[in-house]
């Protein structure tokens, strides 16, 4: 099942209809949606067609086969689109007169914003990856804090100041971020076990994804922007 998007596009424009420099997924959010409205209002109103533009979505993290549908209804300013493979669908408004809109009525008149490009920041490449954040929790903390031989009593803050960050596979939803998350939870759990005490005998014997998301908090974020230019090094972590 998709989702339902209720879409204005004034909301990727500045004050004065311009595109601002835009965040990664912000970004392609208002390409994919101007898209639609470019394809959608250079047809005639009334009328669904097939708008060209491939669907965004990830089901099960693999790209969905669709095409968006789309039609502007008539003595109405909302464009319906819709994913016949997915479901995923929404309603387009506040495009008219912007640089997306391609009606009738605006050609021959400048567009707000048009002639005036994207900024884009030096260096800034989008990663086909989603990212997590493990932070340790009050758990985990009373674990390490009662090992044995311990020497040095931790907070919360020190171990939550500066956590393991994984970089996962793209997901399109909360349901498909989870279902990428519970493929490797186990290793993340092991690997965070791992650095703070080589003896398995002193790692708790219960790790199942219900005692892992006990042990740790996880923030889960779509996107990832890489704003170095050299090629990422890869290395064997267990090495």
């Amino acid at each position: 099942m998709g989702n339902t998007w209720i879409i204005n596009m004034t909301h990727y424009l500045d004050p004065e209809g311009n595109i601002p420099p835009l965040p990664g997924r912000a970004l392609r959010l208002a390409e994919y949606f101007g898209a639609i409205v470019s394809a959608t209002t250079a047809g005639a109103s009334g009328v669904s067609g097939n708008s060209g533009v491939s669907c965004r979505r990830r089901p099960k993290t693999k790209p969905c086969p669709g095409t968006i549908l789309s039609v502007l209804e008539e003595d109405c300013a909302e464009i319906q689109w819709w994913c016949p493979c997915c479901d995923d669908r929404g309603v387009i408004r506040g495009w008219e007169g912007t640089v997306w809109d391609r009606s009738e009525k605006t050609l021959g008149v400048k567009r707000h914003g048009a002639g005036n490009p994207l900024r884009m920041g030096p260096r800034a490449y989008s990663v086909n990856r989603s990212v997590a954040v493990v932070k340790p929790t009050q758990v985990f903390l009373d674990w390490l804090n009662a090992l044995p031989d311990s020497i040095e009593i931790f907070t919360l803050q020190d171990l939550r100041s500066d956590c393991m960050t994984f970089l996962l596979p793209e997901y399109g939803d909360d349901a498909e971020a989870e279902t990428v998350l519970k493929r490797v939870y186990r290793e993340i759990f092991e690997m965070e076990l791992q650095g703070w005490d080589l003896n398995e005998e002193h790692w708790p014997t219960n790790r199942d994804y219900a005692n892992f998301r006990k042990w740790f908090d996880v923030e889960q974020h779509s996107e990832a922007i890489d704003f170095s230019g050299e090629t990422i090094r890869k290395e064997d972590y267990w090495a």
